[in-house]
């Protein structure tokens, strides 16, 4: 039901964003729970499963982070509690040189970021010609910087519904 692992990744702009043309996408819904200086809670929605992650939220190539996998309605509870930050975005997956690259096409603004997990910190890497400039360690290039308040209806009429 859940693990615990330790994250290698490095984050790029993407340059061009018609490496995802002719893609399917899968779209990803993020809620975040908590986050300060050195930690993150943050609640995810892929392909129909609620997950929850506790991450260094600290930006640098390795970080530790922790998954629990919900149950649907506990998920859908928290996501719907008022977190303070959401986002969503639509994840590609890209093959190159025998990597799979994820290029994340965030909602409403249509930025683009591409990612690759390694294996070690030092690990040799061909970045693809469609990468941009590197991010990783950048903290305005975080998830979680991304995101934005969420917006709640103005007036629905139903009780318990925020106003």
């Amino acid at each position: 039901m859940s693990d615990a692992e330790t994250e290698i990744e490095r984050k790029f702009l993407v340059a061009d964003p018609a490496v995802v043309l002719n893609r399917t996408g899968q779209r990803i819904e993020q809620a975040y729970l908590f986050t300060d200086h050195t930690t993150l809670v943050r609640l995810s929605r892929l392909a129909g499963r609620w997950r929850l992650t506790i991450k260094d939220a600290r930006p640098r190539l390795v970080r530790n982070e922790f998954h629990v996998v919900l149950p649907d309605e506990l998920g859908a509870a928290l996501f719907g509690s008022g977190a303070a930050r959401v986002s969503a975005k639509l994840r590609y997956q890209v093959p190159y040189q025998g990597r799979m690259w994820f290029v994340d096409v965030h909602d409403g603004t249509g930025f683009a970021l591409a990612e690759v997990e390694l294996t070690r910190a030092g690990e040799e890497l061909e970045i693809p010609p469609w990468c941009g400039a590197e991010v990783t360690g950048d903290p305005a290039f975080l998830d979680v910087a991304m995101a934005r308040p969420r917006q709640w209806p103005a007036q629905t009429g139903r009780s318990g519904d925020r106003t």
